[in-house]
C-alpha cells in the first residue's frame, strides 16, 4: 500500500459528525486516520500499521494513546454513530425494521489480554482463545448497520464477579438500548442460544410485534391437552414426508435465492410456559436427508415462507462478521487493555456504517454502485480513490520542478523510522 496523502472523500463529508463527538481537532484527525486505515489498508489494520500508512507520519504512540488512553468520550462517539443511523432512517423514511442479536469470536493469541476466554469455535471444531463479541444490528431491506456490542466474559474469567453478565443479560441490554433510540423495530431475530423465556418476554413487554428464532431439537412441546409431550426431534419424525413443501428464500441482502423444504404447524413450547407458537421444520434438500432446522415465531398467522424469510436476515449478520474481519480488521487489534479493544471495535462498527450510509460514497461510486454492493468492493473503491490522491500529490510535486529523487525523499523520510519500507 502506498502512503496515504488524503482521506477518502466520503469520510471527509462525515467530518461534521466526528467533530461533534470529540474535544479537539487532534482527536478528530486521529479518528479519521484510524477510520481511513481500517477501510483502505489491505491487511494488518492495527495501530502500528495505520500509523505507518500516512505521508505525514505520526509516532505510533500518538495513535495508540488515542485508542487506549485518550480522554475522549466513548458514549459521545457512540451517540454520534447512532445519530448517523437515525438521520439515514429518517431520510429513507424507513417505517419497519428488524433487530438482529448475534455473536462472533475474535481469536487472540495472548492469554493476558483482558476479556479473553476459551470458547468453542464451530468453524474450527475446537476451543480457541478469543473475545466473544455479542452485537445488535438493524436491518431494513438493504439497509444494514451494526448498533451496539458487548464483550461476554465467562464468570470464571471475570475479575469482579459482581459485574458478571450472562449472554442473555447482555442480549436484553442490547435490545433495550435499540428500543431507546426510537428506531422503528417490528421484529427481533436471534438464534437458538438466545431462545429463552426471559428474552422473549422482554420482546413482548417492549411492545415489539414479532420475534423469530431458531430452536434446539431437544426442546419439549406439549399436546393441546397437555397430557403428552415430546421433543422437536421426536415430533419431526411423526410428520408425513409429503407434508414438507418447497419454499424459495432469499438468503442474503444481495438477492441470492435458495430452496428449502418445510412443514409448518402450531405447537406449545414447554420452556415458554406452554405458550402457542408457529413452528417451521426445514430441510435444505428435497430428499429430507440430514438434520432438520427448527424455527418458531409468536405470530401464528405467519407461514413457512414468512418465518424462514424473516430468519434469513440473521444469516446476513454472518456476512457482516466476515466483512468486518476480512475487510475492516475487526480482529487485527493488538491491545491488552479492554478499553482499547472496545474502542477498536467501535471504530470498526462506525467504518461499516460509513461504507453503508456515507452520503459521499454514492457520489464516489456513481454508475458503478450496482457493482459495489459488498463492503470489500467499497473498501477497494476507497483505496482506489486514496491511490488517486497520491498520484495527484506526486504530480503536484513534479510541477514544482522536483525531480524523482527529491519526491522520493519527501515521501520516505517521514516514514524511515517507522520501518514502513522494510
Amino acid at each position: 500500500m502506498l502512503p496515504i496523502t488524503e482521506y477518502p472523500s466520503f469520510l471527509m463529508e462525515m467530518k461534521g459528525y466526528l467533530e461533534s463527538a470529540f474535544d479537539n481537532w487532534r482527536q478528530v484527525d486521529n479518528a479519521m486516520r484510524y477510520l481511513t486505515g481500517l477501510i483502505v489498508l489491505p491487511e494488518r489494520k492495527n495501530v502500528s500499521q495505520i500509523s505507518r500508512s500516512f505521508v505525514e507520519y505520526k509516532d505510533q504512540s500518538s495513535v495508540n494513546n488515542f485508542i487506549t488512553d485518550s480522554t475522549w468520550s466513548d458514549s459521545e462517539f457512540h451517540d454520534m454513530a447512532i445519530q448517523v443511523v437515525k438521520d439515514q432512517i429518517a431520510k429513507q423514511k424507513i417505517k419497519h425494521g428488524k433487530l438482529v442479536i448475534d455473536d462472533t469470536l475474535s481469536e487472540k493469541s495472548g492469554k493476558y489480554i483482558e476479556g479473553v476466554g476459551w470458547f468453542y469455535d464451530t468453524s474450527q471444531n475446537k476451543d480457541i482463545l478469543a473475545h466473544n463479541i455479542i452485537s445488535s444490528h438493524y436491518i431494513a431491506g438493504t439497509f444494514h448497520v451494526p448498533l451496539d456490542f458487548e464483550i461476554y466474559v465467562k464468570k470464571e474469567d471475570c475479575k469482579d464477579k459482581s459485574k458478571f453478565k450472562t449472554k442473555i443479560e447482555i442480549a436484553k441490554e442490547l435490545l433495550k438500548k435499540a428500543v431507546s433510540y426510537g428506531l422503528p423495530i417490528s421484529v427481533v431475530i436471534f438464534d437458538s442460544w438466545y431462545a429463552v423465556e426471559g428474552l422473549i418476554s422482554l420482546v413482548k413487554s417492549l411492545r415489539i410485534e414479532a420475534y423469530v428464532t431458531e430452536e434446539k431439537s431437544d426442546r419439549i412441546i406439549f399436546s393441546d391437552d397437555s397430557k403428552s409431550s415430546m421433543n422437536l426431534s421426536e415430533f419431526e419424525k411423526t410428520v408425513p414426508r409429503e407434508k414438507f413443501k418447497p419454499v424459495e428464500i432469499y438468503t442474503s441482502l444481495l438477492g441470492e435465492k435458495r430452496t428449502y423444504f418445510a412443514f409448518c404447524t402450531t405447537v406449545r413450547m414447554q420452556h415458554l410456559d406452554g405458550v402457542k407458537v408457529k413452528l417451521v421444520i426445514s430441510y435444505d434438500n428435497k430428499d429430507l436427508k440430514g438434520n432438520p432446522s427448527f424455527y418458531i415465531s409468536n405470530v401464528r398467522l405467519w407461514e413457512s415462507t414468512k418465518i424462514l424469510q424473516t430468519y434469513a436476515f440473521r444469516w446476513s449478520i454472518e456476512g457482516f462478521h466476515r466483512d468486518a474481519k476480512q475487510s475492516l480488521g475487526l480482529g487485527d487489534y493488538q491491545m491488552r487493555k479492554i478499553n482499547g479493544v472496545k474502542r477498536h471495535i467501535s471504530m470498526v462498527f462506525f467504518a461499516y456504517i460509513l461504507l453503508q450510509l456515507g452520503s459521499g460514497f454514492d457520489r464516489l461510486m456513481g454508475n458503478l454502485k450496482a457493482n459495489l454492493r459488498t463492503i470489500g468492493s467499497r473498501c477497494r473503491m476507497a483505496g482506489t480513490e486514496v491511490l488517486g490522491s497520491f498520484v495527484r500529490f506526486v504530480l503536484k510535486m513534479a510541477h514544482k520542478d522536483m525531480d524523482a529523487r527529491r519526491i522520493m525523499e519527501l515521501l520516505t523520510q517521514p516514514l524511515e523510522k517507522s520501518g514502513y519500507w522494510s
